[in-house]
């Protein structure tokens, strides 16, 4: 867990909604236990989604809890969500197939008209993308809108800058002409920056 990010998100809450956070913790906790989620969403993610209001507030009358609204996502948002996959976890989208609606994924998040912008590169070769590195305020936005996006932090990726050559990376590091094959960290993008919340992508020139 990210403390920082957690407290961050924390002291963006109303006060009322801090004592609501406060008291849901424990249940939450509770439930993932229950359920035996391995991997939850962030919890700096669910500060911010406000997943603590499925739990009764402080004080409340004892009632079952409303279960969360949850919406199918289809069409571009579902096509942009495989694409974020990609990047953030160099897998594909794991796609169910409900017998009414189709295919698509669940989420208890609305709309989000910056992943349906992503749909515009499905399909595309990821090897032709950039690279933003790792410590730079570009890796620091994608990495943010993709944990937004998939649920969970995602990890750098091992980049390599050079060709595999057998000759030299395929021999045993004992041998004099043994050399490690050159790479960095950091995500490959279609863009610098990810698309602003409304869909829209940052032009030449402008700052983020």
């Amino acid at each position: 867990m990210r403390r920082d990010l957690a407290l961050e998100e924390f002291r963006l809450l109303t006060q009322e909604d801090r004592v609501w956070c406060g008291y849901a913790v424990p249940l939450y906790m509770a439930k993932l236990r229950e359920l035996k989620q391995r991997r939850p969403m962030n919890f700096h993610l669910w500060v911010r989604t406000r997943g603590f209001r499925e739990f009764p507030a402080p004080g409340a009358a004892p009632a079952k809890a409303a279960p969360p609204q949850r919406r199918f996502v289809q069409g571009d948002e579902l096509k942009g969500l495989a694409v974020a996959m990609q990047i953030a976890e160099r897998r594909e989208l794991r796609i169910i197939r409900d017998q009414d609606l189709g295919e698509g994924v669940w989420t208890q998040l609305g709309p989000q008209a910056d992943l349906s912008a992503m749909a515009a590169f499905a399909g595309a070769d990821r090897e032709a993308w950039q690279v933003v590195d790792l410590g730079t305020p570009q890796f620091a936005a994608w990495r943010d809108r993709l944990a937004l996006w998939t649920g969970a932090e995602p990890q750098a990726e091992r980049i390599f800058l050079e060709p595999f050559d057998p000759n030299v990376h395929g021999i045993s590091s004992s041998n004099p002409n043994f050399r490690l094959r050159k790479s960095k960290q950091g995500f490959r993008v279609p863009a610098p920056w990810p698309p602003r919340r409304d869909g829209t992508w940052q032009v030449a020139g402008e700052s983020e």
